[in-house]
């Protein structure tokens, strides 16, 4: 069982390198702004090579985890119907490259 998904909301896709976190009401805000801004670089930079173009990236990283051979659930929280019914289409995403580190070598 794989628990945040979304690494905390950092893959949620609504966090930008720069932009920082700043609302009050968003617990993020209150930590370190330089690992804040270097786990938003990380995040820019799967984003780049990893997602497809067109697909969002909670989605994808949902997906991602699902991929792997020793999850069988995944808890992501969602705040509309939106989320859950996203969360759930990406059981049906189909994301590993044949060079993907967990990629099944027959």
């Amino acid at each position: 069982m794989v628990r945040e998904p979304l690494a905390n909301g950092y893959l949620s896709g609504k966090y930008r390198p720069g932009a920082g976190i700043t609302g009050a009401s968003d617990w993020r805000s209150a930590g370190d702004p330089v690992e804040a801004q270097r786990r938003l670089e990380v995040v820019e930079e799967i984003r780049r090579t990893e997602v497809p173009h067109g697909m969002a990236m909670a989605q994808w990283a949902i997906a991602w985890c699902l991929q792997h051979p020793a999850v069988s659930c995944v808890v992501a929280g969602a705040r509309s119907v939106e989320q859950v019914q996203s969360s759930a289409a990406a059981a049906d995403l189909d994301l590993i490259r044949e060079d993907h580190p967990q990629a099944v070598v027959p």
